[in-house]
This record gives C-alpha cells, sequence and structure tokens, in this order.
C-alpha cells in the first residue's frame, strides 16, 4: 500500500490514517508537531522553551538541567565555605519597624526573621530580614517591575530595608494598608470574642468601616490572623544562636534545599546577579500554607532577593 505525505509534517502515513484525520499523521492531528532543537539542531516532537527564550528538545533540556543543579550544587557548597557559622544569630517575627526605613510597606510586608552573621575573616556584622507578602495575590494590571510575583528585591539602608518598585503589582493595594492598620487595633477585642480563624474573618469584614473593593479579601485576614497568632505565641523576643532554632522555622541553605526548590531560583541568580544564598523560612512556622521565602545577598551588599517557593 503507498504511503502518503502528511501535509503538515510530511512524513509518510497510511492512507487510511490519512483519510481519518484529514491528510495529518496522527500526531500533527493532535496538535504534536516537530520542531528544530536549538542546542543539537535534531527535528522532534516535544520541544520546550527554557527561561532564556531558547527551545530544546527533552534530551538537550535535561543535560542543561543536570549541569545547572551541579553548577547549583557548588554554589551551596562555596556559599557556606564563606560565612563564620559561630557568628549567626537569629531573632523570630522582628517589629516590622526594626525591618523597614518607611511605612511603604506595611501591610504587605509581613517580617519572618532576622539574620546576622559574619563574613569569615571580616568582624562586620551583616544583618538580613527575611519577610514575605503571604496573603496577597498579584494584580493583573499591575506594573511590570519589582515586586514580581516570584520574588521581591530589596534595597539595604542601613540595617533596615527600603522596596524600590510598585506595591500596585499588588491587588487589592489600594485598600491592604488601612485593613492591615484597623485589624492591628481590633486584634485583641475580635480575637478573643469571635475564637475561631472563620469567625475572626467574618468579624473583621461585618466591623470594617470602609469598602474593601474587589480582592482576595478573605485570604488576606486568614493570613494576617495565622501570623499574628503565631507570633504571639513565640516566647523568644531576641536575637538567639542559629543552633538553637527550629530548623523547620529557619535553616541556612544546604545542598538538599537548593536542589528542592528546583531551577527558578537560578534564573532569578542569573538574572539579578545574586551572589550569596544565605537560609530559608519555612512558611508552616509562620503562616497556615507553604509559601517558603529564599533569601539572597548580592555581590555588593546592597540588595536582598527574596525569593518566594509555594509547597
Amino acid at each position: 500500500m503507498e504511503k502518503l505525505a502528511c501535509k503538515t509534517c510530511g512524513h509518510l502515513i497510511l492512507p487510511t490514517t490519512a483519510k481519518k484525520n484529514d491528510g495529518m499523521c496522527a500526531l500533527c492531528a493532535k496538535g504534536m508537531i516537530t520542531e528544530q532543537c536549538q542546542v543539537c539542531h535534531k527535528v522532534v516532537y516535544g520541544v520546550s522553551t527554557i527561561h532564556n527564550g531558547t527551545r530544546m528538545c527533552l534530551s538537550c533540556n535535561q543535560d542543561h538541567s543536570l549541569k545547572r543543579s551541579l553548577q547549583w550544587r557548588e554554589l551551596c557548597s562555596d556559599t557556606l565555605t564563606y560565612i563564620a557559622t559561630d557568628s549567626i544569630k537569629i531573632k523570630l517575627f522582628p517589629a516590622y519597624t526594626e525591618v523597614f526605613v518607611t511605612e511603604q510597606c506595611l501591610g504587605f510586608y509581613y517580617p519572618l526573621c532576622s539574620l546576622q552573621f559574619q563574613w569569615k575573616g571580616d568582624q562586620t556584622t551583616e544583618t538580613v530580614h527575611i519577610v514575605s507578602h503571604n496573603g496577597l495575590w498579584f494584580a493583573e494590571e499591575g506594573e511590570p517591575n519589582n515586586p514580581y510575583e516570584s520574588f521581591s528585591m530589596f534595597d539595604r539602608i542601613g540595617d533596615k530595608y527600603k522596596l524600590t518598585g510598585s506595591l500596585t503589582n499588588f491587588s487589592g493595594w489600594k485598600y491592604v494598608q488601612a485593613l492591615y492598620k484597623f485589624m492591628e487595633r481590633e486584634f485583641k477585642h475580635l480575637s478573643q470574642t469571635h475564637e475561631s480563624k472563620q469567625a475572626f474573618i467574618e468579624a473583621v469584614l461585618a466591623s470594617y468601616p470602609h469598602k474593601l473593593g474587589d480582592f482576595d479579601k478573605e485570604y488576606y485576614i486568614e493570613t494576617y490572623y495565622e501570623y499574628t497568632m503565631r507570633k504571639q505565641a513565640c516566647v523568644e523576643k531576641g536575637f538567639l544562636p542559629y543552633d538553637s532554632i527550629d530548623k523547620a522555622v529557619f535553616s541556612l541553605f544546604n545542598e538538599e534545599h537548593f536542589i528542592a526548590i528546583g531551577e527558578e531560583i537560578i534564573d532569578y541568580r542569573e538574572a539579578g546577579g545574586v551572589d550569596r544564598p544565605l537560609g530559608v523560612c519555612w512558611s508552616e512556622s509562620f503562616f497556615g500554607d507553604g509559601n517558603h521565602i529564599f533569601a539572597f545577598l548580592d555581590e555588593n551588599k546592597d540588595k536582598v532577593y527574596l525569593v518566594n517557593q509555594y509547597s
């Protein structure tokens, strides 16, 4: 039986296949077209795009990922050799005013921990804070700059942070700070008279005196409640040696953490010039869901990148 050429890709197929699929092979009929890999130059099915726009086949993609993972593992080991681990101290739930220079980010970012340490051979103490915007989603109409959905970048002003970017990236940004301040004023009363999380959410929505617009306010209030309850339950308020901190709350980077969090982190490092991975706050210890925050200090030590990873 003479075969026919697929009208899309040109591969020879049986006449019965051509009739069944309107002149196409089965793969083309399903939308699986061939394309040339930009790395090995083979014509294959299943070409994918990596972060820099390169289109590559599955085999080349796997090789690429392996090389990047090995580079990432090397970076892990190298970073930890630079930190004087006996100098590391952690403070959980620092006050907002200890972290930020202005009220700009109040209600948008929750302080999770402050990290103090020294580089080996240097007596200068570095201070880095890990903060989270958990509870807020990103708006489609937001500005295309910092913060991004997957990470936020802060300038270091002394030992504190300043956000250079636009909070309009957050859905409901017009309402967030006023709602946050209301909950700060009313939390003790509302949490005592409404003992469950859901009852607290309903009480806030019922008693808040202003309109809240179209954003996921229930999720924002829920996140605030979970964070505040955990903050109040935290007994230790000062800096503690790293070895005394529960590693389920905060841990320095190690090879396991680096490899587990995927290639997105490496992409941000390449894009922003991030030089030193530092540590991670595991979200379940601060909120009710998994939105882990990984901290990176750039090579000039004047910017901190905080990368969000949802588990």
